[in-house]
């Protein structure tokens, strides 16, 4: 019992962090292919991460919505860190990926597997809370 609390402290603890990145640290959500939004000619994704521009780019007939923006909330928080252990630690795993931009690749599967662990542990009302950062972006569109 003491550890489940533990564990929903470090949760809670880590999911106040990543929402005060997307109301301090400059971050919009902007949807793609929304009534109203410009049209992004690339279909194969469903969330995207600007680092440059500190844009998280949503598609908004994705139906797992909530989970890809805690997905792309990921890249935000760990892609330096990440990529730095791709570079440093994991090199082995890297060179085994085919194809070209290895670290990314790796880093991305890293995200996956953060998301899959983070937002299974999410509570409705963190849910909730994502889901209003979308509504928000859906309304800017």
């Amino acid at each position: 019992m003491k550890q489940k609390k533990a564990l929903q402290a470090l949760r809670n603890w880590l999911f106040a962090k990543m929402v005060a990145i997307l109301i301090n640290g400059d971050w919009i959500i902007v949807m793609k292919n929304s009534p109203g939004s410009a049209r992004i000619r690339e279909n194969s994704w469903s969330g995207l991460t600007d680092f440059k521009n500190k844009t998280i780019f949503l598609d908004d007939s994705d139906n797992d919505i909530i989970s890809t923006l805690c997905h792309e909330l990921g890249h935000v928080v760990f892609q330096d860190f990440l990529l730095e252990e791709a570079r440093r630690s994991a090199k082995m795993e890297v060179r085994k990926l085919k194809g070209r931009d290895k670290m990314m690749k790796w880093a991305e599967q890293q995200i996956v597997e953060w998301e899959e662990c983070f937002f299974g542990s999410l509570s409705k009302e963190q849910r909730g809370i994502l889901e209003m950062f979308i509504d928000e972006a859906r309304k800017g569109s």
